[in-house]
């Protein structure tokens, strides 16, 4: 039986693409520090934002694979060279376990950086 975020299994990937959206966002437009909001301040809700959607996105995969029993297999990898008969490549395999690892590190790295971004409020930039 499927579940309603069914659909949402073969774009698994985008939970670790975000965040590294967000730090390319962040290194090219958050260095204006003139605003005077700290929150606002060097692109602090543009990384969250993006660490946050990823936690959310793996929230919803783990309530996929878990509350539905539906893990999730890449029907064709992705082949990135091939030797003869030998096929060096990737794909997604989102089982109840990794589908529990994505969630807890997304959510763990977003606390993290909305700690850090509260800690680090009155430190002045270089």
């Amino acid at each position: 039986m499927a579940g309603p975020f069914e659909w949402l299994l073969p774009y698994a990937w985008v939970t670790v693409l975000l965040p590294a959206l967000g730090f390319l966002l962040v290194a090219a437009l958050g260095r204006d520090k003139k605003r005077g909001n700290w929150w606002l301040d060097g692109g602090a809700v543009l990384g969250i934002a993006t660490v946050a959607s990823a936690a959310v996105l793996s929230f919803l995969i783990f309530l996929e694979v878990w509350a539905f029993n539906d893990p999730y297999y890449s029907p064709q990898p992705w082949v990135w060279m091939r030797f003869g008969t030998l096929y060096l490549g990737t794909g997604l395999h989102i089982d109840g376990l990794s589908a529990l690892l994505m969630f807890v590190v997304s959510f763990l790295a977003t606390c993290i950086a909305v700690y850090s971004t509260a800690y680090m409020h009155e430190e002045s930039a270089l």
